[in-house]
């Protein structure tokens, strides 16, 4: 879901490996007006990771 125009947070059944972020950036790449978002990966319930932040691309 968008949490703000330009924040799409992601909440993981799983903790995320860079593989899911990889695969996060590789659909987000396609759309040139998303390719800058900040992602937000939101653990799962329970779990002791951290949420992360990234973006795919910075301009």
């Amino acid at each position: 879901m968008w949490s703000t125009p330009s924040n799409l947070l992601i909440y993981r059944l799983t903790d995320a490996q860079q593989q899911d972020i990889d695969r996060i950036c590789s659909i987000l790449d396609a759309y040139p007006d998303l390719r800058s978002s900040r992602v937000q990966l939101q653990p799962p319930p329970g779990s002791k990771a951290r949420v992360r932040f990234f973006q795919c691309r910075a301009y």
